[in-house]
């Protein structure tokens, strides 16, 4: 890997998760989840469990109306809220004033998994970038990231406080190049993408490569999860 970093157990170590004395479970942090479509209901669950695992203290899971009710059951843990639907079964954008409160109470707002619809979900989240003060972190995925570009000046009062997280096919969408561009050298691309975007990108695959504007990019190993599976996730420092 040459000069480029590697995320190891012993790198976690160094980054522990807050383990605050006192206070309720507001205090470890609260994540609003923005997900899971009429056709990828699960995509909420599993980002939601993740956050809970991740260490978050108060979770809740905006997903659409008809998949709310399972949701709750499935995840007790969360405050669920159904939302209306546009006509491809995703969120519908109006829903950004509903969602507002929500937001600008979150530590962390992850938007996208299992959104199908890119335009709406691309609508719904400049809605709310362009209105939440520069307080929570925003984490963009799947059907969220291909029109980031496009609100590049909305992100840049959130500087330091904006993540996504594309595959190389999402990369490639983000960009405007072919996905075997993105494949042909992964490092460089999230890179570009870091500085263009302004955010923390970790570009996904066997391994995962995470890139902060001029810093040096780290990889994340695929044998690391394989050979050592008590080494676990923790969030990216993302503000400075």
């Amino acid at each position: 890997m040459g000069s480029i970093a590697e995320i190891t157990p012993e790198f976690l170590r160094q980054i522990p998760l807050p383990s605050p004395e006192e206070g309720d479970k507001k205090t470890r942090g609260n994540v609003l989840v923005i997900a899971g479509g009429a056709k990828v209901p699960g995509a909420a669950l599993l980002a939601g469990v993740a956050a809970l695992r991740a260490g978050a203290g108060r979770l809740r899971i905006a997903t659409c109306a008809r998949n709310a009710t399972a949701l709750a059951v499935a995840v007790p843990e969360a405050l669920v809220v159904g939302l209306p639907e546009g006509p491809d079964g995703a969120i519908d954008p109006a829903s950004a004033s509903e969602l507002l409160p929500y937001t600008q109470s979150a530590d962390a707002v992850l938007i996208g998994p299992g959104l199908a619809d890119e335009d709406a979900i691309a609508a719904l989240a400049a809605d709310l970038i362009a209105q939440v003060p520069p307080s929570p972190a925003f984490v963009f995925d799947a059907g969220a990231i291909k029109h980031l570009r496009r609100l590049v000046p909305l992100l840049e009062r959130h500087h330091g406080k904006v993540v996504i997280t594309p595959h190389a096919g999402e990369m490639a969408g983000l960009m405007g190049v072919e996905q075997t561009d993105v494949e042909a050298d992964r490092v460089r691309m999230a890179g570009k993408a870091a500085n263009e975007v302004g955010a923390v990108v970790a570009l996904k695959g066997a391994e995962t490569f995470v890139a902060r504007g001029q810093q040096a990019a780290v990889v994340c190993c695929r044998e690391m999860w394989v050979s050592r599976p008590q080494a676990r996730a923790t969030f990216w420092p993302v503000s400075s």
